[in-house]
């Protein structure tokens, strides 16, 4: 059985984690069992761990290919626990996943795509999400809004020009043979309830098995 993953993808202060409340809030006014993780992040201590390490400031400069391998083995622990037998039959939603480590280590830090491609192909394998939801943004506007919620991360404070390959990097999601039948573009700067009932419509049509409230 594939897992039926539901991914809010997109730069900084795109307003994903936001609509991912929204729909969870929705789900439970439905009473539609989910779960929420987050990447890098959820998946258990390790996986912790390397979160609190990548976005840290004072983690300071390290190699990209260590970046990219953290990443990634934060991803295998979660991946372990979503096709464990209590989370697989649910509805997974999700705050970033490879798409993310496409974008920013494949088009931030230009590292080379196929390699990634080869180590997300051999973590998630088959188990694409039903929906990738790619909010868009401009990045100097995403960027006053992160600064406005307070200090910078490790990757919010990198410079314009590495947001800008990183937005370039999710929209070429679209054009991707693997990955655009599943994307669904959202313009994130518009009202937020409009996108709220885009995002449960779009839910509803895809998982028409649920009953809906």
């Amino acid at each position: 059985m594939k897992l039926k993953q539901i991914i809010f993808e997109g730069p900084e202060a795109c307003g994903k984690s936001t609509q991912l409340q929204l729909l969870s809030e929705y789900l439970d006014s439905s009473k539609i069992k989910y779960s929420i993780t987050k990447e890098p992040g959820s998946g258990g201590i390790l996986a912790a761990k390397i979160r609190n390490m990548l976005l840290d400031p004072e983690t300071g400069k390290i190699t990209e290919d260590a970046e990219l391998l953290l990443i990634n083995a934060a991803r295998a622990e979660l991946y372990k626990m979503h096709r464990s037998e209590e989370y697989r039959y649910h509805l997974q939603l999700k705050d970033r996943s490879f798409a993310s480590t496409r974008a920013y280590q494949g088009f931030g830090r230009e590292m080379d795509l196929d390699y990634i491609q080869t180590i997300t192909d051999h973590i998630v394998g088959d188990d694409l999400p039903k929906i990738l939801f790619l909010f868009d943004i401009d990045p100097i506007t995403g960027l006053k809004r992160a600064g406005a919620r307070g200090k910078l991360d490790r990757f919010e404070s990198e410079k314009l020009e590495f947001h800008k390959r990183v937005r370039r990097g999710y929209l070429s999601l679209t054009e991707h043979e693997k990955y655009k039948s599943i994307t669904h573009l959202i313009d994130a700067t518009r009202d937020i309830n409009d996108i709220h009932k885009e995002i449960c419509q779009k839910v509803k049509q895809t998982f028409p098995e649920y009953n809906y409230k």
